[in-house]
């Protein structure tokens, strides 16, 4: 099974947000990660190289992981 788009860049933005010690060097990590954050009005949306379409900040929540009730 492929991992999505929003899976792949929140797993690359935690492992930006662990080390980064500021803003801007949590931009230039994210952009060498490829990356590509875009902030309009109050949300930040992230463009990952190759994937054709922006995802919101408040949309990278843990939604896609399936969870099931034993």
């Amino acid at each position: 099974k492929s991992v999505s788009n929003r899976t792949e860049i929140r797993k690359r933005l935690n492992f930006c947000l662990e080390r980064a010690t500021d803003y801007s060097q949590f931009l230039s990590m994210a952009k060498g990660l490829e990356i590509t954050p875009t902030i309009r009005g109050k949300h930040i949306s992230y463009l990952l190289e190759g994937a054709g379409q922006s995802v919101r900040d408040n949309s990278l929540s843990d939604t896609d992981i399936s969870t099931s009730n034993p």
